[in-house]
């Protein structure tokens, strides 16, 4: 039986999750005693989470934009003290092509690949303009859409697989890719590098360590961003000017630990 986990709702936000995991409605009622604490899955935790993130980001100013951040707030809670017992995962991602490569290295308690992309989006530095995929064996994870199957491809819900899921029993040997906007080609490739005690304290999902900035969203993938690092860097080249008027300072080198754990700790 899958381990339960408690957590405290309003009513709001009670009835927010509700809208956010009907599958789950029943869970999210009121007993008779006004009992507020919700007996959760670590999944149906993530799933809340991630439901809630997605749903913040359109969601006007206001009480419904207030009650979808305290979910994700108090969904966090709960599954960082939980993942301080549990064993965390080490990657390394790594932007395939990039020379001198850009890379993180990120640690995190088992989660959806949903909430992988999340995590991945913010220690790389994107924006999540774009579509995305992740590619593991012959498999394809993403978000489906009902155009997959008219171009031949199956697409796996990430919403429903844990990263342990294919990650199991492969140790060192696991790697695979995820690809961010399908027009730039931007693919990372992830490596697993083991798992760990989760340490005391801490909290995750974490960036340990890193180097470079992550290039401009739409700059025409690995090959346009040598032409613009090109540019930005030669006052003789033609676009110099142009492109320097779109990016303002732009510094190839610079990568902030702290800040992108800053916003995988605020992660709303």
């Amino acid at each position: 039986m899958d381990k339960m986990l408690s957590i405290r709702l309003s009513c709001a936000q009670r009835l927010a999750a509700s809208d956010l995991l009907p599958d789950l409605s029943d869970r999210f009622m009121l007993d008779s005693k006004n009992e507020r604490t919700v007996q959760l899955t670590p999944k149906q935790l993530v799933n809340l989470h991630d439901a809630a993130t997605r749903s913040k980001q359109d969601a006007p100013d206001g009480m419904a934009r207030n009650t979808l951040r305290h979910i994700i707030e108090k969904t966090m809670d709960v599954l960082t003290v939980e993942s301080s017992t549990q064993d965390i995962i080490k990657l390394k991602i790594t932007l395939v092509g990039s020379d001198p490569p850009i890379w993180r290295r990120v640690e995190m308690s088992d989660c959806s690949l949903a909430h992988l992309h999340n995590i991945i989006q913010v220690a790389m530095g994107w924006e999540d303009y774009h579509l995305h995929r992740f590619e593991i064996g012959q498999r394809h994870y993403g978000i489906p859409h009902p155009t997959d199957r008219d171009m031949g491809i199956k697409v796996i819900d990430e919403r429903k697989v844990q990263l342990s899921d294919v990650i199991a029993g492969a140790g060192k040997r696991v790697k695979f890719v995820y690809e961010y906007d399908f027009g730039d080609g931007w693919q990372h490739a992830i490596k697993l590098e083991g798992t760990g005690t989760a340490e005391s304290g801490a909290k995750y999902p974490r960036c340990t360590a890193g180097e470079r900035a992550c290039p401009p969203e739409d700059v025409g993938g690995v090959w346009g961003y040598e032409e613009f690092l090109e540019a930005i860097s030669d006052p003789e080249h033609e676009r110099h000017e142009e492109l320097i008027e779109w990016i303002g300072d732009f510094d190839p080198e610079e990568f902030s630990l702290d800040a992108v754990n800053q916003e995988l700790r605020d992660f709303s």
